[in-house]
């Protein structure tokens, strides 16, 4: 057994430069694998930063888009894009990436593929209104001043349900994520006081 052990030894000094020759290719084939595949990035639909400028309608129709009727352009993606990035280009805002998702009924808008259509939905003008009902609720208190209303948030609250409760509208959930510059949208906690703009 200790023969053994010996003849091991001795054959690993003798060949150490064969060992060390080995690794050191090893090493760099497994370099060159990693750095030859593709970065695979998943796309996202969530940013930490909020829109500057909301607007309803498209602002703009790039050019891999066409028109199909008043109602949806047609948007062609190409690599690299995700729905935030498409809503960006048409809405300059990404939180419109949800009405993209419904308008094309995508069962998970994290995952869109380069050459696949997407309708983009034009927006009714008249979004951002307050309904009457909602105004005259009872758990918003209107500030005098200003016409600011502030919103107490209650357990199981979200963006959107609060935005159908105020505007009459879900979509609108990013007025309210901007006027009180939250970081992240969907992280709001029960006793919160929201600004809440009209």
């Amino acid at each position: 057994m200790k023969q053994k052990k010996l003849n091991l030894l001795d054959h690993v000094r003798r060949n150490y430069r064969s060992f060390l020759l080995g690794l050191f290719s090893f090493i760099i084939l497994a370099l060159l694998v990693v750095k030859m595949m593709p970065s695979f990035q998943l796309p996202s639909i969530v940013s930490n930063k909020l829109p500057q400028k909301q607007n309803v309608a498209p602002t703009s129709v790039p050019k891999n888009a066409t028109v199909q009727n008043k109602k949806e352009l047609l948007h062609t993606v190409q690599s690299g894009e995700s729905l935030w990035i498409i809503a960006e280009k048409y809405y300059n805002s990404g939180f419109r990436a949800f009405d993209i998702a419904i308008a094309n009924d995508l069962p998970n808008p994290d995952i869109i593929e380069k050459g696949q259509t997407l309708k983009i939905p034009v927006l009714d003008e008249n979004q951002g209104e307050i309904s009457p009902e909602a105004a005259s609720t009872s758990k918003i208190t209107e500030s005098t001043q200003s016409r600011i209303l502030q919103y107490t948030v209650k357990s199981g609250d979200y963006l959107w349900k609060i935005a159908e409760d105020v505007y009459g509208n879900g979509y609108l959930w990013e007025k309210i994520a901007h006027a009180n510059n939250l970081i992240n949208p969907e992280l709001i906690h029960s006793g919160n006081i929201l600004t809440i703009p009209i």
